[in-house]
């Protein structure tokens, strides 16, 4: 059988050796079947329900056709709010709002824990073994609230997922566009690694002293 680049060997369909003529990409990985008619047929499924998630997404955040304009920095308002627990995952809150006075968080806790629980322990069998604490970072932006979700493993490595708010108001994963972070999520991110190295990074250093320190409320 000619080798192919595919994930699988058999094709889902029928069961049969995959060709190198039904070739997909699937996920950012390539999938294969037994003939380009059955490779067909799976596109066929699944792009409705790939549509249906993408028209989820507020307008706005459809790629723009040309870079936005630059605009001066302003500053935006952060604040610490209680500790989620999610699948024994202890996770400080940060809140980035545009205003003092913006009180997200009564909004939007409940979908994301409701996110926290449908994404995070998935995550966690794919990454392994953690140390059971890091962070959130509801920011909420001009266009729609984001939440960064961030925690610690293997020593010294930051896992992450990154979600936005829909307009059915709950929050979806971005796994499928390259977003990192704004200039106001990178400074709590910057807060964040530099606690970690001091708190918990050191020979009398633990977990319980990396998230008894928050980050300050304030204008950054």
């Amino acid at each position: 059988m000619p080798r192919t680049r595919a994930l699988n060997t058999d094709c889902p369909w029928s069961g049969d050796p995959v060709s190198p003529e039904a070739l997909t990409r699937y996920k950012d990985h390539i999938v294969g079947f037994c003939n380009p008619g059955c490779r067909d047929k799976f596109e066929a499924a699944i792009n409705p329900f790939d549509e249906a998630i993408a028209a989820l997404r507020p307008k706005a955040f459809r790629p723009p056709k040309a870079p936005d304009p630059l605009k001066p920095y302003r500053s935006r308002y952060f604040r610490s709010a209680p500790l989620i627990n999610v699948d024994n995952m202890r996770l400080k809150t940060i809140i980035i709002t545009q205003t003092e006075n913006e009180e997200p968080e009564l909004l939007a806790r409940d979908a994301v824990e409701r996110y926290l629980a449908a994404q995070l322990p998935k995550a966690r069998r794919v990454e392994g073994a953690d140390y059971g604490v890091g962070y959130v970072i509801l920011h909420c932006g001009e266009v729609t609230d984001w939440l960064l979700t961030r925690w610690w493993a293997r020593g010294d490595i930051g896992m992450g997922m990154l979600a936005c708010r829909a307009d059915d108001g709950e929050f979806h994963p971005l796994d499928d566009r390259y977003f990192i972070a704004c200039v106001w999520d990178e400074a709590a991110i910057h807060f964040e690694c530099n606690t970690w190295r001091d708190e918990a990074m050191k020979a009398d250093g633990s977990v319980d002293n990396y998230l008894v320190r928050t980050i300050p409320d304030g204008w950054r």
